[in-house]
């Protein structure tokens, strides 16, 4: 059995209810949570995270992912005693609302986003290692996981191994757009095929973060799904696309020709790897 997510059309609380009905009438069964929302979520009452959970179980609905916020928060660097326990904070937040909702994973960033290609990011190490631990204990205890997300700066690869290497607990979120970028997936999975637990499925020119759907960029989409097959992956396959659309029917219609075009290609990287994952 192979499931598929996609990260929700939604910012706020109030576009969680047509969001929802999007992605079911597409074809979905697992939805994911953008930053954003996460960030709304973060901001709500318990009653509307309870609205939520109503609104998945009645759509028979489940969360693959939610994104914990990355603009302006700042887990690299306790220099700003204050920026870094609000930045923490955050996180667990993020940590808590994913286990809320059942969430497989939260993913959380290293760096910020558009952080600067000059900074000394392997000196950030220590600080970070001490974060993502002490985010893993919290997750483990509220019962989900943490994730770090491969990002498209290749500086910032080395740091990512070093914590999937050092942290028994931290696990890999896949990012494809990314690592056609960085190159972070061009030696194929390796150690780090055992620790991914979440996909964000997209492509691009190769260049920018374009978020296309996947087989429309540079990406050689199929070796890597492939890739992914043969790490021992069975999790959910996760979306994070631009899906373009006018008004709620525009939006199914789109997202039901995302799910058909992806789900053919991972059916056919599975058939290509067929023979490696019946000899596992």
């Amino acid at each position: 059995m192979i499931d598929f997510s996609t990260s929700m059309p939604a910012k706020t609380l109030d576009e969680i209810e047509t969001a929802l009905h999007v992605l079911s009438e597409s074809g979905f069964y697992f939805a994911s949570v953008n930053e954003f929302l996460c960030n709304a979520l973060i901001s709500a009452s318990g009653s509307d995270i309870e609205v939520f959970k109503n609104e998945l179980a009645g759509r028979c609905m489940n969360i693959d992912w939610v994104h914990a916020p990355f603009r302006g928060i700042v887990i690299y660097s306790d220099q700003d005693k204050d920026l870094y326990d609000h930045s923490m904070g955050v996180c667990r937040k993020a940590i808590r609302i994913a286990a809320s909702l059942g969430a497989q994973s939260v993913i959380v960033h290293p760096f910020p986003s558009h952080c600067s290609p000059d900074m000394d990011f392997a000196s950030y190490l220590p600080v970070l290692r001490e974060s993502y631990g002490q985010l893993i204990d919290f997750a483990a205890e509220v019962g989900t996981k943490v994730a770090i997300e491969n990002l498209m700066e290749k500086p910032v690869i080395p740091v990512t191994r070093a914590l999937l290497d050092e942290l028994a607990g931290l696990y890999l979120c896949l990012d494809t757009g990314h690592a056609n970028i960085s190159g972070f997936w061009d030696a194929g999975p390796g150690s780090y095929g055992k620790k991914l637990v979440a996909l964000h499925c997209n492509d691009n020119g190769g260049n920018a973060d374009d978020h296309l759907w996947p087989g429309r960029g540079t990406l050689d989409t199929m070796r890597i799904l492939k890739a992914v097959f043969e790490s021992g992956y069975r999790g959910i396959w996760g979306l994070e696309c631009r899906v373009a659309s006018d008004g709620t029917d525009d939006a199914i219609v789109h997202h039901s020709a995302l799910l058909d075009e992806f789900s053919s290609m991972v059916f056919a990287a599975k058939r290509a790897a067929g023979s490696y994952i019946c000899a596992q």
